[in-house]
Formats: structure tokens, C-alpha cells, sequence
């Protein structure tokens, strides 16, 4: 949900320019205040608040003739992946095994809005979340929702162990508040 987040952080930086933000990826070494990150539905963190968003596909706009698309239907089509590295390919992953196939990865990259134009280049298939990516209307690959496989993932936003200072527990109460937000909007993928 990294664009999510950058989202977040200029929307709170317009009422507040002062504010000053370090911003780290995979990174669980160094020191925090808060982390946004794909996590599984068990083992819940008591003090973090989650998001659940579902994943559909998202596949060149000609071949989305409306309503949902059978995963297993997609096994022999080339995908266009997050990096391996990321949680949220490993729940891809999961998905297709669950469906039967190990999906044939013709492109990876670590950026969400990479994935986007390769998809709308027609160069393959590939998942897509619902809410934290953004919307696909400027490219030319649209959200389909998945039929045989439906499935989700969690976002976490949890605050560092121990009290947040002043200025991280503001922001804390401003993220939740724009992740609910964008949550209340109306789903891509609503029938």
C-alpha cells in the first residue's frame, strides 16, 4: 500500500508542511513509529488497525467483456508481478496454486504503476488490489473480479511498540482516518 501512503503523506502535509517524514521499505531493522504493511489474517496485532481488500485481475481492456474472470482460466496467459520479494506476490501466488497453476511471470517490477502500463500495453494479466493501488481508468487494462479464486489481503497500520510521540500519533489518527475514508469509497470490483 505504498501509494496508499504517499497519498496519505501529501494529503497531510497540505495542512501541515512542517511535518517531516522518513520513509523506508522492508526494512524491519531500523526504527519506527509506524508501519503499513500486507500481512496475514492470523497472528492479529492487537494494537494495529486493519484494512481487508479484495484482489482482482486486472487485463487489457478487449478482454474484459464484463463480470468475472476465472483464474484457472488464466493459467497459460503471461503475468505481470510485484517484485517476489513483496508479501503481497506471495499471496498472488497462493491464489493461482490454489486454482492449480504457478503462474508464468513475463514481467516483475517493485512499482505498482509499472505493473499498470505493462498490463495496459496488453504485454499479459495480472492481480490487482482493489482500493490501495489506485484506480485503473487511465490506462487501458481494466479490474475484473476473480470467480473460482477470490481472495483478499490485510493491510496493518500499527504504531511502533510503546507510547507514539505527539507528532506520530497525530498522524497515526490522520492515516487511519484517510485509509477509512478511501475504504468507504464504492469497490471497482462491486457487482
Amino acid at each position: 500500500a505504498s501509494g496508499l501512503a504517499v497519498d496519505a503523506i501529501a494529503a497531510y502535509r497540505a495542512t501541515h508542511p512542517n511535518a517531516r517524514f522518513v520513509v523506508a521499505q522492508e526494512t524491519a531493522s531500523r526504527r519506527w513509529d509506524l508501519r503499513i504493511r500486507t500481512v496475514r489474517a492470523n497472528g492479529a496485532n492487537p494494537v494495529a488497525r486493519r484494512f481487508t481488500e479484495r484482489i482482482g485481475i486486472a487485463v487489457p481492456a478487449e478482454r474484459a467483456m464484463g463480470g468475472s474472470i476465472e483464474l484457472a482460466d488464466l493459467k497459460d496467459e503471461p503475468f505481470i508481478c510485484l517484485a517476489g520479494s513483496r508479501a503481497f506476490r506471495e499471496v498472488c501466488d497462493e491464489a493461482c496454486a490454489h486454482a492449480g497453476f504457478s503462474p508464468r511471470v513475463a514481467f516483475e517490477s517493485d512499482s505498482p504503476a509499472v505493473v499498470k502500463n505493462m498490463i495496459g500495453l496488453g504485454l499479459g494479466v495480472g492481480f490487482w488490489p482493489e482500493r490501495s493501488w489506485g484506480s485503473l481508468e487511465d490506462s487501458s487494462a481494466t479490474l475484473a473480479a476473480i470467480a473460482d479464486a477470490p481472495f483478499a489481503r490485510d493491510i496493518e497500520i500499527a504504531p511502533a511498540n510503546g507510547a507514539l510521540n505527539k507528532e506520530a500519533a497525530v498522524f497515526h489518527g490522520f492515516l487511519v482516518t484517510f485509509f477509512e475514508e478511501r475504504w468507504r469509497e464504492p469497490s471497482p470490483l462491486s457487482s
